[in-house]
């Protein structure tokens, strides 16, 4: 048994509370004795000051923090009482209401049925059909929903990336009411953020609005507006808003006036010269994406003056908690409103684009050019509705030559009239690759003959070889066009051309019949026996 055994069993505790510091004593070292002149700091209890002391630190402690507090304090109210001052001076066109929540400052703008955006009324949209918005928006969702109880919503944030440290501080919201006269005006309301802090009335009238709207109509607000809004809901400890159909033109807009321009969108210099309303000067003068801004120049025909950039927006907020400096909010304002009511001219714009083509192509869509139409034939290809898509290629194709057609395919005389010809090779090859998805046989045939005899192009003679091969039944035509080029690898092409060889080399088969019958025709050369009169448009 060791030492620390023999102590435990003894009885007494005091000698074992001795013994134990004895033992503790000598397992530990011995302090360094300090040289002379050194004095060691105490330790323990002769470290700590006398109580009366210690009493009157804290106090005065108390007393330093008690004073700075009320000094910053004071400082704050003063602040504050200089921005209302300010504010009452020259006050922003916000009505402050009391509700439960707290404050709640509104502004509200009612526009006629009668007002443009540019050279396009907002009555467009207020008589839109929802099955051509969910056609462009590719979305089924959009069909059951009533285009003239959406809700147009757009934020104006104090960052651009997001997050929970990105707070909406202005909301602006719009929709159609039906006023006295029986038209449908548009109510734009503005939901402003005085104070940060006071998000949850500003909060709970966007959720209240949501709730009473068929579907929302947003600009980028799948990715931003929205995910913003559903994180300060939670932040504030709310119950999230009601889903609700979500029509995001940023991705109508992209589909639609990309398609034939390229990367660049709406005015992209690069896409050749102007179809029919700016001339390649003013063209270049553009935004070369699908920003609101350039669409609204491009589409709407409507320039903004002395416009804020969404990139100062935080900045002026901030200045005016700050400072109270209405200019500097005022303009934000005026920005948000400008697009909010943009976005109801863009839908009447897309509306009307698609019901248009409802009219046998003989409705002139005055708001979009022949590359917009291209892009909507290719959107509607995409939604499988192929007699718009058809008749929306057939009006590109119209805007390309320049000239009025009874029939789209009489137009072999037509190269000295040609007002640009890239359009025209596009919309030539988005025509034809939507009748060979319809069977229009004789239409492919027709646009990707054009396209190899006009242009060049490779990728029409590629899809003649295929058509020739497969669905007429003429190996030696197909081979023709392998052997002019085509745009696929090497290896393929000489795969193709090697059994299109094989076709050719097999003997044929007898076309006659037992008992005297005639054989059958394909259906498609059927159709090429016909006159281009007696040819069904698709």
């Amino acid at each position: 048994m060791d030492l620390r055994s023999k102590l435990a069993r003894l009885d007494t505790r005091g000698r074992t509370a001795n013994v134990g510091s004895a033992v503790q004593a000598v397992a530990q070292p011995a302090p360094p004795t300090p040289a002379a002149g050194v004095q060691v700091p105490a330790t323990g209890d002769a470290a700590e000051p006398p109580p009366d002391k210690l009493s009157d630190l804290r106090a005065r402690l108390s007393e330093l923090i008690t004073r700075s507090r009320a000094k910053h304090g004071r400082k704050i109210e003063e602040r504050r009482a200089e921005i209302e001052a300010r504010l009452r001076e020259a006050p922003l066109p916000f009505d402050e209401h009391d509700t439960a929540l707290g404050p709640l400052h509104v502004r509200r703008v009612h526009h006629p049925s009668s007002h443009c955006v540019g050279r396009v009324p907002i009555r467009l949209a207020s008589e839109a059909h929802a099955a051509p918005l969910a056609l462009l928006a590719l979305d089924p969702s959009l069909g059951d929903a009533d285009p003239r109880g959406a809700l147009y919503l757009d934020t104006e944030a104090t960052g651009l990336a997001g997050g929970t440290g990105t707070i909406p501080f202005l909301v602006g919201l719009a929709w159609f009411e039906r006023s006295e006269g029986g038209a449908d005006d548009l109510v734009v309301e503005q939901l402003l953020l005085r104070r940060l802090g006071d998000e949850a009335p500003m909060l709970a009238r966007v959720a209240d609005r949501i709730a009473a709207a068929s579907m929302l109509v947003s600009f980028n607000g799948k990715a931003f507006d929205m995910p913003l809004l559903r994180t300060r809901f939670v932040m504030n400890r709310l119950a999230p808003p009601t889903e609700r159909p979500h029509l995001d033109l940023v991705h109508v807009a992209r589909r639609v006036h990309r398609a034939a321009r390229g990367k660049g969108g709406v005015g992209d210099p690069r896409s050749g010269p102007t179809i029919e309303r700016w001339t390649e000067e003013e063209e270049l003068k553009r935004a070369t994406s699908c920003k609101l801004v350039a669409l609204e120049r491009q589409i709407l025909g409507f320039a903004r003056v002395d416009d804020v950039p969404s990139a100062e927006v935080p900045s002026r907020y901030s200045h005016f908690l700050r400072t109270g400096d209405a200019d500097a909010i005022r303009a934000v304002c005026d920005h948000n409103l400008w697009d909010v009511v943009s976005m109801a001219a863009l839908i009447g714009v897309y509306a009307d684009a698609v019901r248009g083509l409802d009219d046998d192509g003989t409705r002139e869509l005055p708001h979009l050019g022949g590359r917009d139409l291209v892009g909507i034939a290719k959107t509607l290809r995409r939604a499988g509705d192929l007699p718009r898509a058809r008749r929306a290629a057939d009006a590109a194709v119209d805007a390309a030559l320049g000239v009025a057609r009874e029939d789209p395919r009489d137009d072999d005389r037509a190269e000295d009239r040609r007002a640009d010809p890239d359009l025209e090779r596009i919309a030539r090859k988005t025509r034809g690759g939507i009748a060979k998805g319809a069977r229009d046989t004789e239409t492919a045939l027709h646009d990707f003959g054009v396209l190899a005899a006009a242009h060049d192009d490779k990728e029409a003679r590629l899809e003649l070889a295929k058509l020739y091969e497969h669905r007429v039944r003429d190996p030696e035509r197909a081979l023709e066009h392998t052997v002019a080029g085509t745009a696929e690898p090497p290896e393929a092409a000489a795969r193709r051309r090697t059994r299109l060889e094989r076709k050719i080399a097999a003997p044929k088969q007898s076309s006659a019949s037992p008992a005297g019958m005639r054989p059958r025709k394909r259906k498609a050369e059927q159709q090429l026996e016909l006159p281009p009169s007696k040819l069904r448009r698709s």
